[in-house]
């Protein structure tokens, strides 16, 4: 079984993510936005600073989470297609690493912003669907096994810690299985889940 992680939106508590998934050698990509400002300041989050960016790019993969954060499949095709192809080359250019993967602002794809992303020359793209522990058959629509620290419909009424070690005892049992945690930073922050966090990288691990 394969472990992996990915988090997305850039904000400040990154940091604090990032330690701990080295703590606990999880292979982890974090998805960026090139302006992060644009998704959470309007929230009243605080994004990460390029320098802080640029030390957490020296130690891990960073993907493209789009320019601006636009939902991709509610803009035109071709304003789409300039949010794929450009973030990879401005992310390349800050952060002097090949940018391979890709994150879908909330998941909103479809076969047609899903080939954009291949026409960029990314090699793989994530969603949001939730419940998975397959390798994905499209590397362009990756599914996930959970979203840490949020408690979706998707869990049938467990929590998500709880839902999460069940695939993960599921996961164990299952040849080339893919362990594939994802979620935001802030949403640990926001709904006060360090501890549990933790916790669970530490079962996984």
């Amino acid at each position: 079984m394969k472990n992996k992680a990915s988090f997305d939106d850039g904000t400040v508590q990154d940091i604090r993510v990032a330690e701990l998934v080295k703590k606990y050698n999880i292979e982890t990509i974090f998805y960026w936005p090139v302006k992060p400002e644009l998704v959470n300041e309007p929230a009243g989050r605080i994004s990460l600073s390029t320098e802080q960016m640029k030390l957490l790019a020296k130690k891990f993969e960073i993907g493209s989470h789009t320019i601006s954060h636009p939902l991709l499949t509610r803009i035109p095709l071709e304003q789409a297609k300039v949010e794929i192809e450009q973030s990879k080359l401005i992310l390349e250019e800050i952060f002097e690493q090949d940018i391979n993967s890709f994150s879908y602002p909330r998941g909103y794809s479809n076969p047609a912003i899903q080939e954009a992303v291949v026409e960029a020359g990314y090699l793989s793209a994530r969603s949001t669907l939730v419940g998975y522990v397959h390798e994905s058959e499209n590397p362009f629509f990756e599914q996930t096994a959970v979203h840490v620290a949020c408690d979706r419909k998707e869990y049938a009424g467990l929590n998500w810690f709880d839902y999460g070690i069940k695939l993960f005892e599921i996961a164990q049992n299952i040849p080339n299985s893919v362990f594939h945690i994802f979620g935001h930073s802030w949403e640990i922050d926001q709904n006060h889940q360090w501890e549990k966090f933790e916790e669970f990288l530490k079962a996984i691990s």
